[in-house]
């Protein structure tokens, strides 16, 4: 899809696991050494419903994939970003959440929620830290006056794997699923950001 829009576009795939930090650095060390600019930096991996595991990294599934993973990766290509950005059209970095987030809380005594799992509240959880970071970080590249523009995004119900542990999704999946992820990524603003750090 992305070559039928720009046939002349250079496409490399690289490996990512964001449940491992140590992959996570990786691949941010194959892009700064490979690029000196990204432009966009899309969020877009998650996991939703799994049952109670903890990552290599100690970290539960939902925080370390949904969160902490791109607040790393995030981070380490900031630099390139902001590099972007200097070229006079700001660089973007879009975090795909959920509006799940407002049915969370975060229990800074026991992020992975050992003492009372719920695999709903371990969703919620993630999607709540991921826009609290979004709103950090944006409103700290509008106080700096760096040239990212930092966007959490609702993409709506999109029929994606994300649903295999839902069991009325194959009911409703005709219903309520959009046909595509790519909602999030061409839809217009006013339709589905919750948090833009430009506005």
């Amino acid at each position: 899809m992305l070559l039928q829009g720009n046939p002349e576009a250079q496409v490399r795939f690289l490996q990512l696991d964001l449940s491992s930090m140590a992959s996570v650095k990786s691949f941010a060390v194959n892009i700064l050494e490979s690029e000196t600019e990204v432009d966009i930096l899309i969020c877009n991996a998650a996991v939703m419903l799994v049952p109670y595991q903890e990552t290599k990294d100690g970290f539960e599934s939902h925080m370390s994939i949904n969160y902490l993973g791109h607040c790393l990766l995030t981070a380490l290509l900031l630099p390139r970003l902001i590099a972007a950005g200097s070229s006079g059209q700001s660089a973007r970095i879009v975090n795909v959440s959920s509006c799940a987030h407002k049915a969370a809380s975060i229990n800074v005594d026991d992020l992975n929620n050992r003492r009372m799992y719920s695999c709903y509240r371990g969703y919620a959880q993630s999607k709540l830290a991921q826009v609290l970071f979004t709103m950090t970080l944006g409103k700290r590249m509008h106080a700096e006056g760096l040239p990212v523009t930092v966007t959490a995004i609702h993409p709506g119900i999109v029929n994606t794997h994300l649903y295999q542990r839902v069991w009325w999704a194959p009911l409703v999946a005709g219903l309520l699923f959009k046909a595509s992820a790519l909602f999030g990524i061409h839809c217009r603003p006013r339709d589905c950001v919750m948090h833009n750090s430009q506005e």
